[in-house]
């Protein structure tokens, strides 16, 4: 026998042991569909740890079939999508986890009876994603981001670090549902007059839409920046945070992530907390629970990171509060 052939029969062996073991012992083994876009997110393992706290091991009696949904530049998923949803269907899954109430209303239209968990999302009651946050109805349900007064807060610190802001821009991508943008824009606006901020909202489709957007923050006399996480936002960290860094203009986001990449701060839900939440109804289904049953999560745990080399650069101060109260510090 070659080598080939030798490491082929190896590896089939080693494949096939488990799989023996399991068929003796009778534990059914569940299949959880995965789908992501772009990556899987630094917090994926926080929701297998999630799983795993409930009795779910991967390899033991779960398996995770991962897929990857194509996003169109027009911020569309491609008709490509459903034949990956469909290909999870005919694979018998229990569940299907995913970021994103836009993701997971797609998938319902493929799917009206495989379980969708959100392992994060924005508000799904408010854009009728699910009937209600108490009583989903329908096949998903999970753990949303929305906080009533996360927007207020976000602008209470950013004003902490700015004490001279009074104008800012609050810069999202793609078409939001009327119902969350919405909810998030009452939020921004409540918190806005509460610390005597003037808000303008602008949208962007392209990235070479970019440079113009900001010639014109700088030409209203804007002082900062507020993101808003959505499906397509993520994809052009980059561009946004050195546009920023150009037209020195401190930017308050929604994930960590953007921080990392040079933004100045960044006050979120916890991703990891979000994800073990949503590990917790995914234990509920596989055990017999119905979706439409279970109340949506809402965060509890809220993170704050600051990027100090940024600070600098803009010849801002961080009061000792917020270092003493921030969950990561990049120096």
């Amino acid at each position: 026998m070659d080598r080939r052939r030798f490491l082929l029969t190896a590896l089939v062996g080693a494949l096939a042991a488990p799989l023996a073991a399991r068929a003796q012992t009778g534990e059914k083994m569940w299949r959880i569909g995965h789908i992501f876009t772009g990556t899987w997110g630094s917090s994926w393992p926080a929701f297998v740890d999630g799983l795993s706290r409930h009795g779910w091991v991967e390899g033991k009696n779960i398996i995770f079939e991962h897929r990857e949904f194509v996003q169109s530049a027009s911020n569309a998923f491609t008709a490509a999508n459903v034949k990956t949803v469909e290909e999870l269907v005919r694979l018998n899954v229990a569940v299907i986890v995913l970021v994103g109430g836009s993701t997971a209303q797609f998938v319902q239209k493929v799917t009206r009876t495989v379980p969708i968990v959100t392992l994060s999302a924005a508000e799904l009651a408010a854009s009728g994603i699910v009937a209600s946050v108490a009583r989903p109805g329908g096949n998903i349900t999970g753990v949303q981001s929305y906080s009533t007064d996360l927007q207020g807060r976000r602008l209470q610190i950013l004003k902490q670090l700015v004490p001279s802001l009074t104008r800012a821009v609050v810069l999202r991508r793609g078409a939001w549902h009327a119902g969350i943008l919405g909810a998030y824009r009452q939020a921004a606006d409540d918190g806005a007059r509460q610390f005597g901020v003037r808000l303008r909202y602008v949208w962007f489709q392209n990235p070479e839409e970019l440079p113009r957007l900001f010639a014109e923050m700088v030409s209203e006399r804007d002082t900062a920046l507020l993101t808003w996480n959505d499906p397509g936002m993520g994809l052009y960290i980059r561009e946004v945070v050195e546009l920023a860094a150009r037209h020195r203009l401190p930017i308050m986001a929604e994930s960590s992530d953007w921080v990392t990449s040079g933004a100045l701060v960044a006050y979120a839900p916890s991703n990891n907390e979000m994800y073990r939440q949503a590990a917790t109804h995914v234990d509920h289904i596989l055990r017999g629970a119905t979706a439409g049953d279970l109340p949506v999560g809402q965060p509890t745990i809220f993170e704050l990171a600051i990027n100090l080399k940024t600070a600098k650069a803009l010849g801002l101060t961080i009061p000792p509060s917020l270092l003493l109260r921030a969950d990561q510090v990049i120096e």
